[in-house]
């Protein structure tokens, strides 16, 4: 299994935008729960089914000009929901990427400062109604490398390992 990325999207996007990737991405986790209830009878006792609660909780270090944190932190302060995708981004037997959907309200977004030089965000998300399960054909670009590099050659690229950009080769 590969790593897990989300994605997001406010839902007051330009048609046909990219979802976005909020970068530095440390923690995600998807849970479910549901309210039952357990009624006491002549019989014994019975539990009744309660409704599906989903939450999305993830981490991030902070980047300056990330768009994808900044993305979180204006939908939160809008009060917008999302669209969120957790993507595989290993392909699985179909040589597809699996991936889940919902729509989710931003219930926490915080900002700590463990030590100097450092920021952490973590947010909560509550799903809406219930994720849904599909697959992704491509990956955004750069997605499946996410978090990795390969090897270069000296002066193949120039920045560092967050920030890398192809040199272009001098003419003859």
């Amino acid at each position: 299994m590969g790593k897990k990325i989300l994605l997001i999207q406010a839902v007051d996007n330009i048609l046909g935008a990219d979802a976005l990737v909020p970068g530095l991405q440390r923690d995600l986790e998807h849970s479910m729960s549901r309210s039952n209830s357990t009624e006491g009878s002549k019989m014994g006792s019975f539990t009744q089914v309660g409704s599906l609660s989903e939450t999305v909780s993830t981490s991030f270090l902070f980047k300056k000009g990330d768009g994808g944190q900044a993305e979180l932190r204006r939908a939160m302060k809008k009060g917008l929901e999302v669209k969120i995708w957790i993507v595989d981004t290993e392909k699985n037997a179909d040589d597809k990427y699996d991936a889940s959907f919902g729509y989710a309200v931003l219930g926490e977004l915080s900002f700590t400062y463990p030590y100097e030089g450092v920021e952490e965000i973590s947010s909560e998300l509550a799903i809406q109604i219930e994720t849904v399960d599909g697959q992704f054909e491509e990956l955004p670009e750069g997605l499946e490398e996410f978090a990795e590099y390969g090897f270069e050659l000296p002066g193949e690229y120039t920045g560092d390992h967050l920030n890398r950009t192809k040199t272009v080769s001098p003419g003859p």
